[in-house]
């Protein structure tokens, strides 16, 4: 059988910035197990931000 896509009710995410990675969570670049809620919420983040500091501060915010 052909797999023309995944389906999931939850992604993993990872915020490369500037200078590299950005912290998703206290102590990891890297935030699993979101629903697509939480995931527009952190590309609102991502897409309005205007530093890798911003980022982080209101990535936490959402505790992930």
């Amino acid at each position: 059988m052909n797999q023309d896509h995944w389906e999931s009710a939850t992604a993993e995410i990872a915020i490369f910035g500037k200078d590299g990675m950005v912290a998703c969570t206290e102590g990891d670049t890297v935030a699993g197990w979101l629903t697509t809620d939480q995931v527009a919420k952190v590309i609102t983040i991502v897409s309005s931000a205007t530093s890798d500091s911003e980022i982080t501060k209101k990535i936490k915010s959402l505790n992930l």
